[in-house]
């Protein structure tokens, strides 16, 4: 009993550590120390290599075989890919990586992490998201006056980044971060309740400041659906009701329509709105994967990053979903799909109520964070891939093993 507690303990101090380490890597990487892929490479390398001494190393033989099946048909794709760019096999040994990554913490059972563990790794996750906002308000608080201001928000939001480089990052973190906070202030007693009560409130200002619709939108649904699910049947339909109403009037209003735009349009440096940037890409990059015979195993991960810029000026479409679709095809995308799934059912299945309510809440505004953004995507090297995956995979298959060995 003493050993698996140790392990349950260990396993924690290591996702703690890893969420310290992402954060810490990505300030580095934003400084021109480094690239920010390499840096998380090290970072799952040392999960994965703690994962195989820690866990019960019992395979889901079946799903192993049919990770290895989609993979072997991702590195088809790669190679097919590499052929329409120069060096195009350089990010293979990245794209098996992902699949060894999902192989680690889906096949194999992870081992358990009890309640005291997931509240030190929420912990860990707050006073990281606080350490990063105050020094963004500190550091760059004549930008933050100016946004608050509403003067220029669209140029003076671009150098609202924190440490992180980008306030796009800094937005997605902080939208982390309040999942963790959310669920501390639902948890704690009293008197803690209000300090994790004021970092919801600096999370939502900072995701506000940046300007960034993604987050502020996975933000507002998270503490939406958390309400949603801790009030009675009576008071859900009611709300449900005036929530319909007031936004059907609201979308005729045109004072209303003059603010949402002041608040959620980001006109760029080129006089366009990023939105538009966005689909156009989308469209332009899903008609070249089917010109080029990409759409069922992919082209891989560098062919898509190196055609997106070419074309588009960015390495990524800003789109989990379809960047799985371009680097790995239907079937890549299908595992995702599958992944998410199994993650809900994981979460669903939990018997502990207020986890369940608040990560159900956290896992809807993920999924929607993950339609115009792709820094936060599962099992991936990018910027917050790491703290991502802990709190939506390693958290909820982890907390659940416990709870059902604990017959909570």
């Amino acid at each position: 009993m003493k050993t698996k507690i140790r392990i349950t303990q260990v396993w924690a101090a290591l996702l703690c550590v890893a969420i310290i380490g992402n954060l810490i890597v990505n300030i580095l990487s934003s400084r021109g120390l480094g690239n920010i892929t390499k840096y998380n490479v090290l970072l799952w390398s040392l999960l994965i290599g703690c994962s195989l001494i820690i866990n019960e190393k019992k395979l889901n033989i079946n799903l192993l075989k049919f990770i290895l099946g989609i993979m072997f048909l991702g590195i088809l794709g790669n190679i097919h890919g590499a052929m329409l760019v120069k060096n195009g096999l350089s990010s293979v040994d990245n794209l098996i990586l992902n699949f060894l990554i999902i192989i680690i913490f889906i096949a194999i059972k992870s081992a358990p992490i009890d309640d005291k563990a997931v509240e030190r790794i929420m912990k860990t996750l707050v006073i990281c998201g606080v350490i990063t906002s105050v020094y963004a308000m500190i550091t760059q608080s004549m930008y933050f006056i100016y946004i608050i201001k509403r003067l220029d928000v669209a140029y003076n939001s671009w150098f609202y980044t924190s440490f992180l480089g980008q306030r796009n990052i800094l937005a997605g973190y902080c939208f982390l971060s309040s999942i963790a906070a959310l669920y501390l202030m639902t948890s704690q007693k009293k008197i803690k309740n209000k300090f994790y009560g004021i970092a919801i409130v600096l999370f939502g200002l900072q995701i506000f400041v940046t300007n960034s619709r993604t987050a502020s939108i996975a933000y507002l649904t998270l503490i939406f659906f958390y309400l949603f699910f801790v009030t009675g049947k009576k008071t859900k339909i009611i709300l449900s009701g005036i929530i319909i109403f007031l936004v059907t009037i609201l979308i005729r209003n045109k004072i209303f329509v003059n603010i949402l735009n002041t608040l959620f349009v980001h006109i760029t440096s080129s006089g366009v709105d990023s939105g538009s940037i966005r689909l156009n890409m989308w469209k332009g990059a899903i008609k070249y994967s089917i010109k080029n015979f990409g759409l069922l195993f992919g082209l891989g991960i560098f062919p898509v990053s190196s055609i997106l810029h070419e074309h588009f000026e960015y390495a990524s479409t800003h789109n989990t979903y379809l960047d799985a679709l371009l680097v790995g095809g239907i079937v890549y995308l299908g595992l995702i799909i599958y992944i998410y799934i199994q993650i809900y059912k994981q979460i669903k299945s939990n018997r502990d109520i207020h986890y369940c309510r608040v990560m159900m809440s956290a896992f809807i505004a993920f999924i929607l964070y993950n339609m115009t953004e792709a820094g936060m995507a599962l099992f991936t090297q990018n910027y917050f891939s790491i703290t991502a995956t802990i709190i939506f995979v390693l958290l909820p298959y982890g907390y659940n093993k416990y709870i059902q060995n604990k017959n909570y």
